[in-house]
């Protein structure tokens, strides 16, 4: 009988159609993020299921543009692809922790 192991979740910085143009509108590194809602979804559940063959527990984190700018300065980040991946880590660190 193999130890049982706790599954690792890992949060996922994910968009709302939306709110997509004003995601990228906002964003430092938007010229990192594609042009497209369509081609970011594309390439995002593409990741996504490559994490979950990995044996990893998804969460997908939803950036409101409203909302994340505050975050940003709260936390003395600049918007951009870090401050979004720190975001939805400690979203999930936060939803887990007893």
């Amino acid at each position: 009988m193999s130890p049982a192991f706790p599954t690792t979740v890992v949060g996922m910085a994910w968009y709302r159609r939306e709110h997509y143009q004003e995601i990228k509108r906002i964003m430092a590194d938007s010229d990192a993020l594609p042009d497209t809602y369509d081609k970011w979804f594309y390439q995002a559940e593409r990741t996504e299921r490559t994490l979950k063959r990995r044996g990893l527990s998804v969460e997908r984190v939803y950036v409101d543009p409203q909302t994340f700018p505050a975050w940003c300065i709260a936390k003395g980040k600049e918007m951009n692809g870090e401050a979004r991946s720190v975001y939805a880590s400690e979203f999930v660190g936060a939803e887990y922790r007893d």
